[in-house]
């Protein structure tokens, strides 16, 4: 008798002749192998820190019983994300797919469309998935560590995720240069919450790049503000490249002057 192991456990399939299949069990078919140790679990921690939400949720089923039907609750792990730029978008799900194992239907990408409140000109995903609680309690663990002991690599990544999530690149009329009409750029990042600001500028300040954060009081919204020299420094740890491609081109149209 031919013996086949399983995709995930790596257990033999029993019964194989007969049933056929690729796992030994359901549970092994749903949850697949979760790539935690990639830069891309980083990055997407990153975006979730910024325009992503991770969360679990009381979906209700109805079954079917002998009195009558009656409402069943169970917990559903969800991630969530929407942008206005299309690129961001598909490189969120690109890493989605990498990091929690999941196949290119199981992802979409929401268009902009025209609904009854108005014009809605953002691209959304929303996951809703078992894999998805893996990596909630991946991000926990981190967070209790209050992002520390992270390798250099790592916190790249989930600055490169939160920067393309809540940075801008803002263009600035010099005021020190004898030349007039000379355009500087600077790079600010910002967030309603003042926890998250703190974990953005201990990795800044741990990769030397210097920095300083104001209050917007209008907005609510705290600022971290990067001026142009330290600005290159993060632009040559991304790699000099941004994923959001206005951002870029701006960085590569002003960055010399």
């Amino acid at each position: 008798m031919e013996l086949v192991n399983c995709l995930n456990c790596k257990k033999p399939i029993p019964n194989y002749p007969s049933h056929n299949r690729k796992y030994c069990s359901i549970a092994c078919r749903d949850y697949k192998t979760i790539n935690f140790c990639s830069n891309t679990a980083y990055y997407l921690i990153g975006v979730y820190l910024g325009d992503g939400t991770l969360g679990i949720y009381k979906q209700g089923c109805y079954k079917q019983i002998l009195s009558g039907r009656k409402l069943y609750t169970y917990p559903t792990s969800i991630f969530s994300f929407a942008t206005i730029d299309y690129e961001f978008a598909l490189k969120v799900k690109n890493c989605l797919m990498t990091c929690l194992g999941m196949d290119k239907l199981s992802i979409r990408i929401r268009k902009p469309s025209k609904t009854q409140y108005g014009k809605n000109n953002m691209f959304a995903i929303f996951v809703k998935n078992k894999q998805v609680g893996k990596f909630i309690k991946f991000v926990k663990r981190i967070e209790k560590r209050n992002f520390k002991n992270l390798k250099k690599q790592q916190r790249i990544e989930i600055l490169r995720g939160f920067f393309d999530s809540e940075g801008c690149i803002t263009l600035q009329l010099s005021k020190y240069v004898k030349k007039k009409n000379i355009t500087t750029i600077q790079a600010t990042m910002s967030n309603k919450d003042k926890k998250i600001i703190d974990i953005m500028v201990d990795m800044l300040n741990s990769l030397g790049i210097k920095n300083s954060v104001y209050y917007k009081k209008s907005n609510d919204y705290f600022i971290i503000l990067i001026y142009k020299d330290y600005m290159k420094i993060l632009y040559s740890l991304f790699g000099n490249k941004l994923t959001i491609k206005r951002k870029d081109e701006r960085v590569k149209r002003y960055g010399n002057n």
